[in-house]
């Protein structure tokens, strides 16, 4: 009887134990994930944003970062570039909230114009390709919730007639990101190559307000600390190329773009999230020459793309109505 006493003590304390630990772990995954209406606060939570049908966040969502480049005269080393100066290190920096705590993966698509004298020479990308991926490791062991993963996709794309054009760069990597036969893209980031991202999370705050629109139908995008007035850097969804085919019409060059996007969709389904703040560096200068002769056809551009919109919704009704 004895021997039996600290037997049964033993079998109580770990019984006991075991149903403390259980009990604590249920209590931990009751505790329900913060929802995005709890994220936005109410300051620059749209209004009249009706739920879509065509997704959410709760599954993988893939979004594709459309980068034109270019390099100045007398570029050597990929140490300098704007893209290695200014927009990769903010996104490796901002991206452990949308990889980890939202499952948000990216695709960077990145354009030059034939004849640049960085990077039209194959050993030049191939040196791209190395410093990225080391930027990635060094990324890992800063931010231990992605250092298993896999990096994001680079893809370089050669376009030959873009010069001074990257507007129709960005026209062409929305083109080949919408019709990857190996990426399903979601979402699409216009985004200049000295950008730099100030805010985490910031792709899950964008493409929220998107996947609240019926149809993902708009645009939206961060504030631009330079210049709040437009969206100089914005997403859209895949339906903005079933309606356009392409990013911008085919007359923008490289001026005004940022008016015609930030005018199309009206004021109903377009949103700059003030809380996802980015910076337009312009660290190394215009590096294009400007063509400004479209600002005498951009209202008459807006006009036509509304009612390109207006066309589209009135097929979409009449199909749901069938």
């Amino acid at each position: 009887m004895n021997n039996q006493l600290p037997r049964r003590i033993s079998c109580f304390i770990f019984v006991w134990f075991a149903y403390n630990i259980f009990a604590l772990l249920s209590l931990i995954r009751s505790v329900p994930a913060p929802t995005p209406e709890d994220l936005q606060t109410p300051k620059n939570k749209p209004k009249h944003l009706l739920r879509s049908t065509h997704g959410s966040t709760t599954t993988t969502t893939t979004v594709a970062l459309l980068i034109p480049v270019r390099s100045r005269h007398g570029t050597t080393h990929v140490s300098e570039l704007s893209i290695f100066q200014e927009l990769l290190p903010s996104f490796f920096d901002t991206i452990q909230c949308d990889n980890s705590l939202f499952d948000i993966r990216f695709v960077l698509y990145v354009g030059f114009d034939a004849g640049d004298e960085f990077w039209d020479d194959p050993n030049n990308r191939e040196g791209v390709y190395s410093t990225y991926e080391a930027m990635w490791s060094r990324t890992g062991h800063k931010y231990p919730a992605v250092q298993n993963l896999l990096p994001p996709t680079l893809v370089i794309k050669r376009y030959v007639g873009m010069l001074s054009a990257p507007c129709w760069i960005w026209n062409q990597l929305f083109t080949d990101a919408y019709h990857s036969p190996t990426q399903s893209i979601d979402y699409f980031m216009q985004i200049n190559d000295d950008t730099r991202i100030l805010s985490t999370c910031w792709a899950h705050d964008l493409l929220t307000v998107l996947d609240k629109l019926p149809y993902r139908l708009g645009v939206v995008g961060p504030m631009d600390i330079q210049n709040t007035k437009v969206l100089t850097q914005a997403m859209v969804a895949r339906t903005h190329f079933d309606i356009f085919e392409t990013l911008y019409p085919h007359d923008f060059k490289n001026w005004y773009s940022d008016d015609w996007l930030s005018m199309v969709y009206n004021q109903g389904r377009t949103y700059m999230v003030d809380k996802v703040k980015m910076l337009n560096t312009n660290s190394q200068g215009t590096r294009y020459k400007q063509y400004t002769k479209i600002k005498t056809m951009l209202h008459l551009q807006v006009d036509q793309g509304r009612r390109q919109i207006e066309r589209w919704l009135e097929q979409q009704r009449e199909a749901d109505d069938r």
